[in-house]
């Protein structure tokens, strides 16, 4: 009436807000109820199908029994079905004791066409691609074309406050393309970690992409490798989960399955095909599989095949000179 708030207003398809402690659980003949506010129960059904759930059914097996606290949570009407959007706080150092497999190492392939590909070193058939190239590049140069759109502007506007406004917002593309890349890498490195977790890995391969000629291969010229990486092993600790790095040489040009390297193996970005056992298979899982079975551990450029090769040849030709 003060007219200091404005009331609140609601939608039919607006969720509504409800407080953890409210939601109390119980399980009754191997089905699932919550306990609402004013004596409300309400039966769960568990997946998009009305069946049990066996994952879903796991994780309200631990709400149950204390391992993961209910917090502040949200009820929608959708589709004719009342759901819940629950959200639980899971104990971190809890987590990091889920059974992992001795020896068991995940390989990420930083590709062009497939911004992360996974694989372990221990499966030939486990696997997981992360990502689209097409969709980061539809992105990405819908924001360049209106920042040179700017630039354009921005040369027919010599001074005064019509120049202060347009370099102002040739600021905010920039930082809307940071935020762009900052966020892609988040999702590439949340992927890769919960890949890591569901497979029970103790460790994660990538390899070290320090100098420009490996990096050119990957999706990462566009931008810094060193914030995925940051990201990767600040995820992966939370895990228990250990990052190591290797040297990038061949890894795409080797056969993963008998070990044979020689040039053109890869015959096109996708299809890998081994000219000396005729084992043939999608060229970045190949990659990932090597960078998984890898024991060629650096920790700085210098250290990598590619470096020394480009070494040779600088010291080559200031002799010939």
């Amino acid at each position: 009436l003060s007219g200091e708030r404005a009331l609140r207003t609601y939608k039919r398809n607006n969720p509504l807000q409800v407080r953890g402690r409210n939601l109390k659980f119980h399980k009754e003949d191997g089905s699932y109820y919550i306990k609402f506010v004013k004596g409300i129960t309400f039966k769960c059904l568990l997946g998009m199908k009305r069946q049990n759930n066996t994952e879903l059914a796991k994780t309200l097996d631990k709400v149950l029994d204390d391992t993961y606290k209910v917090c502040d949570s949200s009820v929608e009407y959708r589709d004719k079905k009342l759901i819940l959007n629950l959200t639980l706080q899971i104990d971190t150092t809890a987590r990091q004791e889920q059974r992992k497999i001795e020896g068991r190492i995940v390989g990420v392939d930083l590709g062009l066409k497939v911004p992360a590909f996974c694989a372990l070193n221990d499966s030939d058939y486990i696997r997981q691609r992360t990502g689209d190239i097409e969709d980061f590049l539809k992105v990405r140069t819908q924001l360049q074309a209106r920042y040179k759109r700017l630039q354009r502007a921005l040369k027919s506007a010599k001074g005064g406050k019509g120049r202060e406004k347009k370099l102002k917002a040739l600021e905010r593309f920039r930082e809307h393309e940071k935020n762009f890349a900052k966020t892609y890498n988040h999702y590439l490195s949340k992927n890769i970690v919960h890949f890591a977790v569901l497979y029970g890995a103790e460790q994660i391969n990538l390899e070290l992409l320090q100098m420009a000629e490996t990096q050119n291969k990957s999706v990462l010229r566009n931008w810094s490798y060193y914030q995925l990486q940051q990201m990767i092993e600040y995820k992966a600790a939370k895990e228990g989960i250990e990052v190591k790095y290797i040297d990038p040489y061949h890894t795409s040009q080797t056969c993963s399955k008998c070990g044979h390297y020689e040039a053109g193996q890869r015959e096109t970005q996708a299809v890998f095909t081994c000219k000396s056992c005729g084992f043939t298979e999608n060229a970045d899982f190949n990659a990932a599989r090597n960078i998984a079975k890898s024991t060629a551990y650096i920790t700085d450029k210098r250290q990598s095949e590619y470096y020394k090769q480009r070494e040779k040849e600088s010291e080559s030709d200031q002799v010939t000179v």
